[in-house]
């Protein structure tokens, strides 16, 4: 409960809707196969909690080479601020979800810089593993519920 891993992964397609420097919507889609960890330095450690990650404990990557998100919803606050929400899919389980706000969306020209960062209950994806929200007595080996995306995006129309 107390610590925490970093890594990322990759997207491997979408397509925004933009009119004149304003994001409309969109999806994308992730890799889950191109998965890493970037925090443990040591090789096999690194291996363990990447093969772990990959695994039907979390993200069963076999079965489920891919993610992805759909905007449902773009509503632009001010300036290049901009409150998101659509539907996540991971595990082929589909959940609506909300950037927190706010999402940075700058158009500049035929390129279109997204940032954001979500928020996501992994256990709304079927990925219990060590979760008090559902095994009693964990202690120490309990795992957090939550766990947060950072989005940054990169399109060219």
């Amino acid at each position: 409960m107390t610590g925490s891993h970093n890594g990322s992964i990759s997207i491997t397609g979408g397509d925004l809707q933009v009119d004149g420097s304003t994001l409309k919507g969109g999806s994308f889609t992730v890799d889950t196969r191109t998965m890493t960890v970037e925090d443990i330095k040591d090789a096999n450690g690194n291996a363990r909690l990447l093969n772990h990650l990959k695994s039907d404990d979390f993200f069963s990557v076999e079965k489920h080479p891919s993610a992805a998100f759909a905007i449902t919803s773009a509503k632009k606050k001010s300036g290049n601020e901009y409150d998101i929400t659509g539907n996540l899919t991971i595990k082929g389980i589909t959940q609506p979800v909300t950037f927190l706000p706010p999402a940075t969306v700058v158009v500049n020209g035929s390129q279109l810089n997204a940032k954001a960062t979500i928020k996501i209950d992994r256990t709304k994806f079927d990925i219990k593993y060590r979760s008090n929200s559902f095994f009693q007595n964990l202690g120490d080996k309990a795992i957090y519920d939550d766990f947060t995306l950072d989005v940054e995006l990169v399109a060219n129309k």
